[in-house]
């Protein structure tokens, strides 16, 4: 009977506090846009992701230190800025992107013409490696802490509002 009611008092523990971690709700207007700075510069290139309740996550690009999306989580939010996985991502797009090209000069070949949706994919994938690219290019040698990288441990928290609102964030 201990055991039931432990199991019982861990269960409502549980809900109440998966309750409280519910994401709450967007609109299409709940855009956040800003400047991030490093040392005063703008960072050149990187991700900017908006961590909200309940594992909802938004992330954008920065681009010559600045960004700006839509469907903000709302509420109190954590904020990562990340920049060190750009060249391994760069590189793993390359590879699934020379696997795919392979791909589709095989069923060329056996078929005498061009898989539409590959080729809308392969296209798509050129796109992604061009923009990572570029960023790596425009990074150089630029290292954000990995202490913003990490949800858990980035000091960088917004209240995010209804509506279109602009945080700049220095590191």
């Amino acid at each position: 009977m201990r055991f039931i009611r432990g199991t019982l008092a861990i269960l409502l523990l549980a809900a109440g506090t998966a309750a409280d971690d519910k994401p709450e709700p967007t609109k299409a207007d709940d855009a956040v846009s800003g400047k991030v700075t490093l040392n005063g510069k703008p960072l050149p290139a990187g991700w900017i992701t908006f961590h909200g309740k309940g594992g909802r996550s938004v992330a954008v690009n920065i681009d010559d230190g600045k960004y700006s999306l839509k469907n903000a989580p709302t509420g109190q939010v954590r904020v990562t800025i990340e920049t060190a996985s750009i060249a391994a991502t760069a590189e793993a797009m390359r590879t699934q992107l020379q696997q795919l090209e392979f791909r589709a000069k095989l069923i060329e070949q056996s078929r005498k013409e061009k898989d539409a949706e590959l080729a809308k994919r392969i296209d798509d994938l050129k796109g992604r490696v061009k923009v990572l690219t570029e960023m790596q290019k425009k990074l150089g040698g630029i290292k954000v802490h990995e202490k913003y990288a990490d949800r858990n441990m980035t000091p960088l928290m917004v209240e995010v509002k209804g509506g279109a609102q602009t945080f700049d964030i220095e590191l």
